[in-house]
């Protein structure tokens, strides 16, 4: 199996031959998103910015899939589904697909990084 990669969609696409039927079933092709900026490379860990989660809400209200998102920002799937959990709105649009906002979602971040840390009532506990 060998794959290519076209640059320009963050497709890759392997020719697949299946030694099972002894050759007598033709070859197929396995068309599969690149989720990293390069192929074979670790995705490296990073917060997402406000701009990313900007570009999150225009793919998402376009009805672009999770996973091309997630390629095309070059993170995982599940950081997309996890802030695509974050930034619900709670209303749903006319594809009854939820809505997400990337302001609310920020703002979820930012509240949650203030959270972050021992809690007062622990340190109360231990005399500190």
């Amino acid at each position: 199996m060998r794959g290519v990669i076209n640059k320009d969609c963050n497709i890759k696409c392997e020719r697949y031959s299946s030694p099972k039927f002894g050759g007598k079933v033709p070859d197929a092709f396995i068309f599969l998103p690149v989720t990293a900026a390069k192929e074979g490379e670790n995705m490296a860990y990073r917060y997402l910015t406000f701009e990313d989660r900007q570009k999150i809400e225009a793919l998402h209200a376009n009805r672009v899939r999770p996973l091309e998102i997630a390629a095309r920002l070059g993170v995982h799937t599940a950081t997309i589904y996890n802030e695509l959990k974050r930034g619900y709105t709670g209303e749903r649009d006319e594809a009854q697909r939820e809505v997400y906002s990337a302001e609310r979602a920020q703002r979820v971040v930012q509240e949650n990084f203030r959270h972050r840390g021992r809690r007062a009532a622990d340190q109360a506990h231990d005399g500190s």
